[in-house]
């Protein structure tokens, strides 16, 4: 997959790194590494959080294109990505995320002695959160 504008600079480079290992995980169908990037509040939420991954990224993504990020807080990032991504041999779809990644200690306990996770329902299209027309400069 190419992933575009993830530049490796000091401004968020942990949390830019954890998504886009995410997102190349993601790709290579490696469920087990998503896990451990992803945000630990939805890790210890779920029964099975692999299988819960693989059935909500069933997709496969082609391409990614960080379009804007912020640094929301000490504990949170943001940042707009454009997604590529196969539906059917042939088809695919461009939809516009607001990507998450906290940093938590624990379930529920954001802070920055933490470890960053990607939140997956803000990667999430069948959860209703891409977006196709809304313009980045408006969101995050």
């Amino acid at each position: 997959m190419k992933i575009e504008g993830f530049k490796d600079i000091d401004y968020a480079k942990e949390p830019r790194a954890v998504l886009k290992r995410y997102l190349e995980k993601w790709e290579k169908r490696k469920w087990a590494g998503m896990v451990k990037d992803t945000q630990k509040s939805w890790v210890l939420a779920m029964p099975d959080p692999e299988e819960m991954l693989k059935a909500i990224f069933s997709y496969k993504p082609v391409a990614a294109k960080l379009v804007r990020e912020a640094m929301i807080s000490n504990v949170a990032y943001a940042a707009i990505l454009d997604v590529k991504y196969q539906i059917a041999r042939g088809v695919t779809a461009d939809v516009q995320f607001d990507a998450r990644v906290i940093c938590e200690i624990d379930q529920l306990m954001p802070s920055p002695d933490g470890d960053w996770g990607v939140n997956p329902p803000s990667l999430t299209p069948t959860m209703g959160i891409g977006y196709k027309n809304d313009k980045a400069e408006n969101r995050c």
